[in-house]
């Protein structure tokens, strides 16, 4: 579990949040929020990294299941 801002992989994603250039330049894309990530589930999207809240658990669980399913074999999760 990440509990600090100072995390190198926070501060990763906040960068790409932050710069269009910056995601151009490492060819990714961010997606926020559960309606994105179920269009991306449907349109079978690889998914490099996930981050989500404890907030998740409890508003999504099958949403979250089955994108844990997926980061597992393929990637790399961080709650």
């Amino acid at each position: 579990m990440i509990t600090s801002k100072e995390n190198a992989k926070i501060k990763r994603v906040a960068a790409l949040m932050g710069s269009a250039k910056k995601r151009r330049e490492e060819g990714v894309f961010l997606l926020e929020g559960t309606r994105l990530c179920s269009e991306a589930l449907r349109e079978n999207i690889d998914v490099l990294e996930m981050y989500y809240t404890p907030n998740l658990l409890k508003s999504d669980a099958d949403l979250l299941e089955k994108l844990i399913k997926i980061c597992k074999k393929k990637s790399q999760l961080f709650s």
